[in-house]
């Protein structure tokens, strides 16, 4: 599975990706000061939807906390996947606003930058279960 980070994706990306029979994760950043999300419209082909928080620092992986709620309500026509600012104190909450086939988590089971903390992650599995 490929997940493509960027602000889109061509039609000739998606064509060789789908060539391939390969399934993505087309990602969506929300900015801070957006209003509540009404629609979310995945770019065709894509199996899934990421959607995390905006950060002028990178696309992913910034710990950029965002308010999830805005996306209550929301039910794209593909798997909705929660991320951006994720971590074991929190990820229970998001998931019972959002209702969310999957989260990622990356940077919020760190323990320093690129270094996971097992405890953490232990955490956020047993939280994202509950």
């Amino acid at each position: 599975m490929i997940q493509w980070h960027g602000e889109s994706i061509s039609a000739e990306g998606v064509t060789a990706i789908e060539s391939m029979g390969i399934p993505w994760i087309d990602v969506r950043r929300v900015r801070p000061s957006s209003e509540k999300i009404l629609t979310l419209s995945p770019t065709p082909g894509a199996s899934m939807l990421l959607v995390e928080g905006f950060s002028e620092k990178a696309p992913g992986g910034t710990r950029t906390v965002w308010d999830f709620r805005k996306l209550s309500g929301v039910n794209p026509s593909v798997p909705l996947i929660l991320s951006g600012g994720l971590d074991p104190e929190m990820v229970k909450d998001a998931i019972r606003d959002v209702a969310p086939f999957g989260v990622d988590v990356s940077s919020g089971v760190e323990i320093s930058p690129g270094r996971k903390d097992l405890e953490k992650v232990a955490r956020f599995i047993a939280e994202a279960r509950r």
